[in-house]
């Protein structure tokens, strides 16, 4: 009941803090400091990181399940935020590494993950999900989670992750939720997205070079029943989760372009 409550009161000041901006002649302005500061999808600063990292405990929990990460492992965390993942379910890896777009983002990041980057066992770096700064066979698992569609590529972005995978590395990537009836441009207020189906997921997985594909799942808000009604209003309440595997044996890959043209071309 109390976290229903903290979630409706965050919606509420969401929703009053909006309406001041947008009667306070700001607006244009609180858009660019926005673009500066904050990945697309994700709230601004510390408070919104923490926010953010809160309602995405159900994520980080089915994926880090999924991954099944042991000691030997060396993880990306492909739009990684404030590196809340990184640091609550992937501490015990031989290496870690994050990447996010936004600087704000990387410096909170880095800041929580200061001591394993001290201790040259971690690293947060700026940039593009469509061109990782890493050699290829760099990780042995590679995660992104609640963030594909915001990418302006997404099929370029996995082709990355699969180049940076050493052959046998796995990837377990959060790709959207629902099962959308069809692949489409979207926006929500001034950030566009990408909302994926089910057979567009597949296709770019395996056009990239993934195999042993597959889709499941589960629901977003784990057992925060406002939460998860709140979410069923926007079909998000299921999340889908696609594990792949980098084969050991190089198979044909496919120009990303190839699979999902109109979405390239309208990036």
């Amino acid at each position: 009941m109390r976290r229903s409550v903290v979630v409706m009161s965050m919606a509420a000041i969401a929703v009053a803090g909006a309406w001041v901006v947008s009667r306070s002649g700001t607006w244009a302005r609180w858009q660019q400091r926005l673009a500066l500061e904050v990945s697309p999808g994700a709230l601004p600063g510390e408070l919104g990181s923490r926010i953010n990292s809160w309602l995405n405990q159900q994520m980080y929990a089915q994926v880090a399940a999924e991954l099944d990460l042991q000691p030997d492992d060396e993880l990306l965390d492909v739009a990684c935020g404030a590196g809340a993942f990184l640091a609550g379910h992937a501490a015990h890896v031989r290496y870690a590494a994050g990447l996010d777009l936004s600087p704000a983002k990387v410096s909170l990041a880095r800041r929580r993950l200061a001591g394993r980057i001290a201790a040259g066992t971690a690293e947060v770096a700026q940039g593009d999900a469509g061109a990782l700064p890493w050699e290829d066979d760099r990780f042995s698992a590679v995660t992104t989670m609640d963030a594909i569609g915001w990418f302006p590529d997404p099929a370029r972005a996995v082709t990355e992750m699969h180049r940076v995978l050493r052959p046998g590395g796995r990837a377990v990537l959060q790709m959207g939720f629902g099962g959308t009836a069809e692949t489409q441009n979207a926006s929500l207020g001034p950030m566009p997205i990408t909302i994926l189906n089910e057979s567009d997921v597949r296709r770019i997985t395996e056009a990239a070079g993934f195999t042993d594909v597959s889709i499941s799942y589960c629901r977003t808000a784990g057992d925060w029943r406002i939460y998860d009604r709140a979410l069923r209003l926007f079909g998000w309440e299921e999340m889908r989760v696609v594990r792949a595997v980098r084969p050991v044996v190089a198979v044909p890959v496919e120009a990303p372009a190839s699979v999902m043209p109109s979405l390239v071309a309208s990036a």
